[in-house]
């Protein structure tokens, strides 16, 4: 279950591998700007990256879909 997002306007790419159950998140920087997402079993779950037009090749974000607006 991968799914990867792209938000242009906070230019945040998401990289979830795994759907939260709980509301114990809890992230890890590993790099600056990449932040591991872990559950409440010290799982990694996600990985988030921000200003990603800064720090991926230009074409990693082609395509990508964005996020849906909930309302």
């Amino acid at each position: 279950m991968a799914a990867v997002t792209y938000d242009p306007e906070a230019d945040v790419l998401y990289i979830a591998l795994a759907r939260n159950e709980g509301p114990d998140i809890e992230g890890e920087e590993i790099h600056p700007g990449v932040m591991l997402m872990f559950d409440g079993e010290d799982k990694v779950i996600g990985i988030e990256i921000t200003s990603a037009s800064k720090l991926l090749a230009p074409a990693a974000l082609a395509g990508l879909p964005l996020p849906v607006a909930v309302e």
